[in-house]
């Protein structure tokens, strides 16, 4: 993952996986925005889980304020898509699922 890059992997069932290098602004702003019954940290990983697939859009967003890159990863029927959150540019790995 890159140094300045927020990762926002869908796993279904409105579950959302954040990855992203610690940016105290952000952290805020998902505490914030996403009450703690829909939010989790793994301090072994780093890794924040998100319940509820209508605080994604706002993350997203503030996603592209504090990171360079923003990438989000979700099936799309039997194909795996990364979007590029900048720029809507897609790259689709056919047949996955």
């Amino acid at each position: 993952m890159n140094t300045d890059q927020l990762d926002i992997r869908d796993l279904g069932d409105g579950n959302f996986r954040l990855e992203f290098p610690y940016n105290p602004d952000f952290i805020e702003f998902l505490k914030m925005k996403v009450p703690p019954s829909c939010r989790t940290y793994d301090p072994d990983t780093h890794i924040w889980t998100v319940r509820g697939s209508n605080f994604i859009g706002h993350l997203e967003g503030i996603g592209l304020q504090k990171f360079g890159f923003v990438a989000r990863t979700f099936q799309r029927g039997n194909d795996l898509v990364i979007r590029n959150c900048r720029t809507g540019a897609e790259s689709v790995q056919k047949g996955l699922f």
